[in-house]
């Protein structure tokens, strides 16, 4: 009498959206021959489906008995990470950076490009910058976005007038350049 053929060593799988997932019988040794729903012949297949899928596999032992198991790979959706529009700041002045995060499965961690770890992060360059932040779900699923902080430089500012009077004569002093004026005498035109 034939003994039956040894149950098939197949878990289910999860993997990202777009990824590739491998799905392969751990006791392969103990069989001939497989045939996959798909068709395949092999103890191992590789797949990108673009949603969660069921596939079977009947594995045949060296007696000729067979053995069937279905697995179900699971596709989990991927996370959306945005850190907004590309910012402008002073030199020497300070900008914040926050993330807003869907989809997926939370719980979501962050991981900022200059070492941050929460949903914000400020930043002081000292020229213009890009920053990454890469958004990692509690299924492993990541997205990654970049924000650019450019860097305005200080105006240059140049005051033309004579410096040198006599005492009791006046002299004109201007500096074209600027938007708004802060004069040490409070003055502001």
């Amino acid at each position: 009498e034939k003994q039956p053929a040894p149950a098939i060593d197949l878990p289910d799988v999860e993997v990202c959206a777009g990824a590739t997932a491998s799905l392969s019988i751990n006791n392969a040794a103990d069989y001939t021959a497989f045939l996959w729903s798909n068709g395949a012949t092999t103890p191992s297949i590789s797949l990108s489906p673009g949603a969660t899928s069921t596939y079977t596999v009947t594995a045949t032992a060296s007696n000729g008995c067979e053995a069937t198991k279905q697995v179900v790979l699971r596709v989990n959706p991927l996370p959306l990470v945005d850190v907004g529009s590309d910012q402008s700041v002073c030199a020497g002045a300070t900008v914040n950076l926050s993330a807003v995060a869907s989809g997926g499965t939370a719980p979501y961690s962050y991981a900022w490009s200059n070492g941050a770890s929460g949903m914000s992060t400020s930043v002081a360059p000292d020229s213009n910058r890009i920053y990454f932040l890469t958004l990692t779900d509690g299924k492993g699923c990541t997205d990654k976005d970049t924000i650019a902080v450019n860097l305005i430089p200080f105006p240059e500012t140049q005051i033309t007038g004579s410096d040198i009077i006599c005492f009791g004569d006046s002299t004109t002093l201007n500096a074209p350049l600027g938007d708004t004026y802060h004069w040490s005498t409070g003055a502001s035109t």
